[in-house]
């Protein structure tokens, strides 16, 4: 019962957030810093950086993986054990980026792309304190990301 009140909370604070943000999906960012699968904006640079500072080498798992504003969880590097149902899909800035296997079909056509809004990360992420969070979007591989990948 407490675990389903505080999922609902965090969903309204999400909600809450881009609605206080007017945060545009749909638009694109300036200072996108890109790798193969994996895009962070100079804001998402910014926060890593911080989070570095005061913990260390860090990871990122993607919740569930597949859906655009999912909470991206930041914990030090080695936190969680990496097994058969996590795929590495790229990395920000040398910090690893996994999400679920089961989701492997969703990342072979998309990039995650990385950004921050304000609002309060995950329970067990390390943006959480900051007034900030992480938050993802993706995007579809164009046809010329597709070749350049070589998919």
């Amino acid at each position: 019962r407490g675990g389903a009140r505080k999922r609902l909370a965090n969903s309204y604070g999400v909600l809450m957030s881009f609605l206080l943000n007017g945060f545009d999906l749909t638009a694109p960012h300036a200072g996108l810093q890109t790798t193969a699968r994996v895009g962070a904006t100079e804001a998402a640079l910014d926060l890593l950086g911080e989070v570095r500072a005061r913990h260390g080498g860090v990871m990122f798992h993607h919740a569930n993986g597949c859906l655009d504003g999912t909470a991206l969880v930041c914990l030090p590097m080695g936190e969680l054990e990496i097994g058969e149902d996590d795929l590495q899909i790229g990395d920000i800035d040398g910090s690893p980026v996994y999400v679920s296997a089961k989701h492997r079909d969703t990342w072979e056509e998309r990039q995650l792309l990385v950004d921050v809004i304000k609002g309060f990360g995950a329970m067990m992420s390390l943006d959480s304190g900051t007034g900030r969070r992480f938050f993802t979007r993706s995007r579809p591989f164009s046809d010329a990301d597709r070749l350049s990948l070589g998919l």
